[in-house]
């Protein structure tokens, strides 16, 4: 397959995801720009990947963290203000009424690491050189957000863990005090 080639298949779904991730438009085309530079110089090793979805996901993906890691952004600072818009709730089928204010009351030292990890899609290696922490502490910080989550709703929304740690049951809302 030819760069051009992958241009027309590729190129409109590449920029929606980058504009999703960085929220602006300019840098979103430079970034793509710059994913698609990687790709022509990379074309040769194209005959090796097994799926050219995953390939150019990932290219893509790392040239979002080549932008945010030069740019030292504020996303990247040791406090985390804001959640991404509510796009990720469909994309990520979380249809619960409450995750985001529940997210929002996590203690900082887990809504920070929960937030690069889950919504932003972050490794623990790249979240402990964020915040810099050790990717053990980042997996811990993660596991014990999603504790705290799941306790908020068994407390809020009727849900039960089950023998798996997994939540069960059927979203009620109707005792929630978020």
């Amino acid at each position: 397959m030819r760069t051009d080639q992958i241009w027309d298949k590729f190129s409109d779904n590449i920029l929606k995801y980058i504009n999703k991730v960085v929220k602006d438009e300019d840098t979103a085309l430079d970034i793509r720009q710059e994913v698609f530079i990687k790709i022509h110089l990379n074309i040769e090793k194209l005959s090796g990947v097994n799926n050219l979805n995953s390939w150019i996901f990932k290219v893509t993906r790392n040239s979002i963290n080549d932008y945010f890691r030069s740019r030292k952004h504020s996303n990247f600072t040791t406090e985390i203000p804001d959640l991404p818009d509510d796009s990720w709730l469909i994309d990520r089928q979380y249809q619960f009424c409450c995750l985001r204010p529940f997210i929002k009351n996590l203690p900082p030292l887990y809504r920070n690491t929960f937030v690069l990890s889950e919504l932003r899609g972050k490794t623990h290696r790249e979240i402990s050189s964020i915040l810099n922490i050790s990717e053990t502490a980042s997996k811990s910080r993660v596991r014990r957000a999603r504790e705290i989550l799941k306790r908020e709703f068994v407390a809020c929304c009727n849900y039960k863990i089950g023998k798996d740690g997994k939540l069960y049951g059927e979203q009620d809302c109707r005792t929630c005090r978020v």
